[in-house]
């Protein structure tokens, strides 16, 4: 309902907005009807020169006219551009992704409420475990063509049943060299469980931590290259009642440096 609503909502307040803005530029950019010649100097009907020789007076060639032109050449644009077909990117093989990141190894199995995306074409969900510490959950979401509401939702806005988010904030990975990572960190709940959550969007080879971000990046691509293809990387890690916020968050820093070249690896650039 929130969804059919916001929709319906936007679009009645974009029809007002080109209302109003149309009612602007006629008032403030008035054409005045040409006033009546006296009869005496008029043109015979017929006559060359006369209102039958097919001359217009180009009075309605003014700057409504062209803002009206400009606005549906451009809206035909987009419009274009939106039902552009995506480029030649096929599924990647999510299953390729080794099996042991960094001292983390993939176990059997996944938790009952583990993260998932109905929107993602192909997806991953695994479970990782070092010997020393706690296991993480991880989610890797792809679809190959993102437009409107038909796109990888945010795991800031969709949780698993039950879960909550307590607060949230920024965090750089570092990787090798001097590139990093930018992605949210979420502690969520349920109950008296806890569980820090951190995630990105991997699109085209950059990393994305901005859900506004990674839309500009899709559209960019949509325009250059007619792509709009692109991951979510969710992380979660359990917080023990005997550990801190920092340790949980260390442990996901670790293992996404080792996560972030295989995700390169195996998803379109």
């Amino acid at each position: 309902f929130f969804q059919t609503f916001t929709v319906f909502f936007s679009f009645l307040l974009s029809l007002r907005m080109v209302l109003v803005f149309g009612e602007w530029i006629r008032r403030r950019y008035n054409v005045m009807a040409p006033q009546e010649v006296p009869r005496s100097n008029e043109v015979q009907s017929g006559a060359p020169g006369g209102p039958m020789d097919g001359q217009k007076d180009g009075s309605w060639f003014t700057l409504p006219f062209w803002s009206a032109v400009s606005i549906l050449a451009l809206t035909l644009l987009f419009s274009g551009w939106s039902q552009a077909p995506a480029g030649p990117v096929g599924l990647p093989e999510l299953e390729r992704l080794s099996q042991r990141l960094g001292p983390y190894e993939a176990r059997e199995g996944n938790p009952e409420d583990s993260y998932r995306d109905p929107y993602a074409e192909a997806a991953l969900s695994r479970l990782y475990q070092a010997s020393r510490n706690g296991a993480i959950e991880l989610f890797v979401g792809y679809r190959s063509r993102q437009f409107g509401i038909e796109r990888l939702r945010s795991p800031k806005l969709v949780f698993p049943e039950g879960w909550e988010y307590a607060s949230t904030g920024g965090m750089e990975i570092p990787l090798s060299g001097d590139q990093t990572i930018d992605s949210i960190w979420l502690e969520t709940r349920k109950g008296n469980a806890r569980k820090l959550v951190v995630f990105w969007y991997q699109i085209r080879g950059l990393s994305l931590a901005s859900d506004i971000g990674s839309r500009i990046q899709l559209l960019r691509g949509l325009i250059s290259q007619g792509r709009t293809d692109g991951a979510v990387i969710r992380l979660a890690t359990p917080v023990s009642d005997a550990e801190t916020m920092e340790q949980a968050r260390h442990r996901l820093l670790e293992f996404s440096s080792s996560l972030h070249p295989e995700l390169i690896r195996i998803l379109p650039n």
